[in-house]
């Protein structure tokens, strides 16, 4: 029986989230209120503050579910295309996450960038500004965890350089990674294609090994 109540409950949050997803990125962070988010659930107001405090606990959560939601997708479809060339593999990483926050992966053609930075010049409490750092944080450090590790296997199976300082090289392709994502958010005239293929080139070529002393 509690089994099943935890079940109803964990679905009803997941529509809660996901129908917040839409209508905050379809309306904006200030024009979106409480009651847009449950009429398009189907329930009223109490029913969303049984399971969030506020609309700014609200937004954080809605955004760590994505940011764990879009984990997920794109984990399913490197397992399905599987490749053993790390080479390949960062390249893909790269351009998961620059589509993932960019606008061209978010309904009603609002992009993720312009939310949060709305949401941040709305709520000016420190405590809540911490809270969405954190999870921006995690992204992050994960983001950078599957570069280092794609990194040392490039190591281990002779692609990249043995002597390659890894903690340098995964903040580069970091910070690298990042501003194209910018860039992409903000400029409708940037090329991230472009941009993206020079970047991995000159970055392949400053890390592959080319000493002819690949391991077999």
């Amino acid at each position: 029986m509690a089994t099943g109540k935890t079940e109803k409950r964990f679905k009803r949050k997941n529509e809660i989230l996901e129908a917040s997803l839409f209508t905050f990125a379809r309306n904006g962070y200030n024009a979106t209120g409480i009651a847009d988010i449950a009429d398009r659930v189907g329930i009223g107001k109490s029913t969303v503050y049984e399971y969030f405090d506020t609309k700014a606990d609200l937004f954080i959560e809605t955004f760590r579910w994505f940011v764990m939601k879009s984990k997920a997708i794109m984990e399913e479809e490197n397992k399905k295309r599987k490749s053993k060339s790390m080479k390949k593999q960062i390249a893909k990483l790269i351009d998961q996450k620059i589509v993932m926050t960019g606008k061209k992966n978010i309904k009603a053609n609002a992009n993720l960038f312009h939310l949060i930075m709305e949401f941040k010049s709305s709520e000016t409490s420190e405590e809540i500004t911490k809270k969405l750092f954190a999870v921006l944080t995690d992204a992050h450090e994960e983001f950078k965890g599957g570069i280092v590790s794609m990194l040392k296997e490039g190591i281990k199976n002779g692609e990249f350089k043995r002597n390659l300082n890894i903690k340098i090289v995964s903040e580069i392709i970091f910070s690298a990674t990042m501003g194209m994502n910018m860039q992409t958010n903000l400029n409708d005239k940037f090329n991230r294609d472009a941009v993206s293929k020079e970047f991995l080139k000159i970055l392949f070529a400053g890390i592959s090994n080319t000493k002819g002393n690949k391991k077999k």
